[in-house]
């Protein structure tokens, strides 16, 4: 997925798919609230280790699989659509990979499939940790008991 100009921020597409799928839209039905909030609290945990900012080296986004579905009306009264979601996170700065699982859901939910990320997403600072105290001095001397 390769963002044109004139496409739309991810952060617009995401508030448009939240108004799809939001579990206050689903009270009436228990099961299909309570999945649609686990759901879109693990999106937004995702979305939160992607943020803009300045994070340390081990705050990279960790390797794994995230599955879920969502629920979402259709045009017929008291019918849904089930839509199944799985995104990989191969870790690190995994944009591209974000992009083509969240082009994917948006085009199952009826919005455009391609976007930018803009400011909000990937524009971090990494910097490494200070050693913990100790681990310098232990550093030193692994250092010199492999070079001697």
């Amino acid at each position: 997925m390769r963002p044109q100009r004139g496409d739309p921020n991810f952060s617009e597409l995401w508030k448009r798919f939240q108004l799809k799928v939001h579990p206050d839209l689903f009270m009436r039905w228990p099961d299909l609230h309570k999945t649609n909030t686990e759901s879109l609290q693990k999106l937004q945990g995702i979305l939160n280790e992607c943020k803009s900012g300045e994070r340390s080296v081990t705050e990279y986004l960790r390797p794994r699989i995230e599955t879920m579905e969502f629920y979402m009306r259709t045009d017929k009264e008291n019918a849904f659509m089930r839509v199944p979601v799985s995104i990989r996170i191969p870790g690190a700065n995994c944009r591209n990979v974000l992009a083509t699982s969240f082009a994917a859901l948006f085009k199952q939910a009826g919005l455009p499939a391609r976007f930018h990320w803009g400011p909000e997403y990937w524009n971090q600072t990494y910097t490494v940790p200070p050693p913990a105290p100790g681990e310098e001095e232990e550093a030193e001397a692994e250092g010199r008991r492999m070079y001697q």
